[in-house]
């Protein structure tokens, strides 16, 4: 696996108007975790699905 082929964790608001995916030019989006919360805000629960993600091989975190 190359280093471009490693998923990338993507933390972002969950207005689903906002593509992610569009953003990073990765349509279709094989690579990237997605993680969408309310409020603005990186709570416990955004940390443990970064570091679940960060288990299966992620190697960059996105915020937007």
């Amino acid at each position: 696996m190359s280093s471009n082929d490693r998923p990338t964790a993507v933390v972002t608001c969950m207005d689903a108007r906002l593509d992610a995916a569009g953003f990073l030019d990765s349509w279709p989006a094989p690579v990237l975790h997605i993680v969408r919360n309310a409020g603005a805000r990186v709570t416990p629960d955004v940390l443990r699905s970064v570091a679940v993600s960060c288990a299966l091989g992620t190697k960059r975190i996105v915020v937007i």
